[in-house]
């Protein structure tokens, strides 16, 4: 006892239009809130997006910075080439040769040393100092592949080949430019030149960016060769350096990565939050207006719908009187008119050819008008519905129109259904008005009456063999179709109609199992 007071309290105060408004503006705030920072989110994304488009243009421009570099450098071998090959056989060439290598060497930033080989056999080297090891190489007989196949390469194509990076002193790295030299009878030799990667970047203007940002190097096989390794591992831009012959990627990316100060997005998550928090204040206050108008709007709802059950209980009181008074007088007139033939016919046996046929058609007549009287007692009388069943009401209006109007009407009726008397009544009034429409509009010979009970719902269908019709039209002053509708939504249920020209009718009304309906204005005889 004490919990149920508990939980009637509890839906009181619910009811409060207050509270349900305060439940109401945090359920938006909550999903605004989530909104809000996805929004948030998204607009960081997009500055990060932006800051990546315009480091994009940056990385280009170094990586191009870079190519150019290279290719100066490259470009005074071939100078380099161009003089060996016009003096190849100059006896006083180890002179002439330091002096022109040195005006190369003077300009140039990467170059580390620059070197001749006649017949494939390195004999001159500039600057000599530190590089005497290098007197009698041969870069043919090299015993790594990698070498021996720029080397080959190199004299295939008579073009410039860079090999693979290696290892200088002091943790540098450097490439090795080759280029193959051709006299009048055929191979000369070989110019080669040492380049170091680290020069090459200071030359391009990348080193005035490494203190924000990480770059690397990679050859087209993937191999990190300058740089820290796992900057292509975290979301580079990647350019492409075009070499003589190849290419490299170049990966460059903010040191403390892609990410956005706090004050480009400030602006736009406090606006966004402002916003939030305004829907959320609105949604309280219209919500409150809201309820409290709903609380208005059932109250006046319970006093009509109390007016109206004192009009629904005097239309029956009425409704009962009408219905004795026609029983006791057109029932039993009808009853003496039904005697009368019958002993009018056994006294007529004499002429039976003329007096048979009018006297049975009196019968039929008869019979006819004591059905139609006990269906307008059903019709006038809801509580012979409630006494004696929707099944028996809707048999009995069943055999009134076929009597009356030639019908064939088969019916599958089924047992009572367990609904309550507004429901039943709201069945038997479509049913009423349905076959009434039939016999004055669809030109039918048969007529199908169905009433079936499932588990959730119980269901009525009138179906017929007429003419048909288009039950999206509007007829003007024919409001059948639209009163069985309000009938079947009163009852908590639905009507569905079917029809096409020529095919007939089908009409469909489906009312749950166990709840009342409120009934509208009764329309069945208009």
């Amino acid at each position: 006892m004490i919990a149920v007071r508990g939980l009637r309290k509890a839906r009181a105060r619910w009811r409060n239009p207050g509270l349900q408004a305060l439940a109401a503006a945090l359920l938006v705030l909550v999903i605004l809130l989530g909104a809000w920072w996805q929004a948030s989110q998204w607009y960081r994304s997009r500055l990060i997006a932006h800051r990546h488009d315009q480091e994009a243009v940056s990385a280009g421009l170094y990586s191009n910075a870079l190519s150019l570099a290279i290719q100066r450098e490259v470009s005074r071998l071939h100078e380099l080439r161009a003089y060996v090959q016009a003096n190849p056989s100059d006896p006083l060439f180890a002179a002439h040769f330091d002096a022109y290598a040195a005006a190369l060497y003077a300009g140039a930033q990467g170059v580390r040393s620059l070197m001749v080989a006649p017949g494939g056999t390195v004999a001159y080297v500039y600057p000599l100092a530190g590089n005497e090891a290098v007197i009698g190489y041969r870069p043919a007989d090299d015993p790594r592949p990698s070498v021996q196949a720029d080397v080959g390469r190199a004299v295939r194509t008579m073009q410039t080949v860079i090999s693979a990076p290696v290892d200088l002193p002091r943790g540098a790295v450097g490439l090795i430019a080759y280029q193959a030299v051709r006299g009048n009878l055929g191979d000369w030799g070989l110019v080669s030149m040492l380049l170091d990667v680290s020069a090459l970047f200071d030359e391009a203007g990348l080193s005035t960016r490494s203190p924000a940002f990480d770059f690397a190097l990679r050859d087209t096989s993937g191999h990190v060769f300058y740089g820290p390794a796992g900057v292509f591992a975290r979301d580079p831009i990647v350019s492409t350096v075009d070499l003589p012959e190849g290419t490299w990627q170049l990966g460059y990316v903010p040191k403390e990565g892609w990410s956005v100060p706090a004050e480009e997005h400030l602006a736009f998550d406090l606006t966004g939050l402002a916003v939030v928090l305004l829907l959320a204040g609105l949604t309280y206050l219209v919500t409150n207006r809201q309820q409290r108008l709903a609380l208005d709007v059932e109250r006046r709802s319970a006093e009509i719908a109390e007016v109206n059950a004192r009009l629904q209980a005097a239309a029956l009181e009425e409704r009962q009187r009408l219905a004795r008074d026609l029983h006791d007088s057109v029932s039993q007139a009808l009853y003496g008119i039904s005697l009368g033939a019958q002993t009018a016919r056994r006294l007529l046996e004499r002429d039976p050819a003329h007096a048979a046929e009018p006297l049975e058609y009196v019968l039929s007549l008869t019979k006819a008008a004591i059905a139609e009287m006990r269906a307008l007692i059903f019709e006038l009388r809801p509580d012979s519905l409630e006494r004696e069943g929707l099944v028996a009401a809707l048999t009995k209006q069943a055999e009134a129109i076929a009597m009356r109007h030639s019908l064939m009407v088969a019916s599958e009726l089924g047992t009572e259904p367990e609904l309550p008397l507004p429901a039943k009544e709201a069945l038997y009034r479509i049913a009423q008005e349905a076959l009434n429409n039939i016999a004055r509009h669809a030109e039918a010979k048969r007529v199908w009456l169905t009433l079936r009970t499932g588990t959730e719902a119980v269901t009525l269908t009138v179906r017929d063999d007429g003419v048909g019709f288009d039950p999206h039209r509007e007829y003007p002053g024919h409001l059948g179709l639209r009163s069985m509708a309000e009938r079947a939504q009163g009852a908590g249920g639905a009507l569905e109609v079917a029809s096409e020209a020529g095919r007939g009718s089908r009409l469909t009304a489906r009312v749950p199992l166990g709840r009342p309906g409120k009934q509208p204005a009764d329309s069945s005889r208009g």
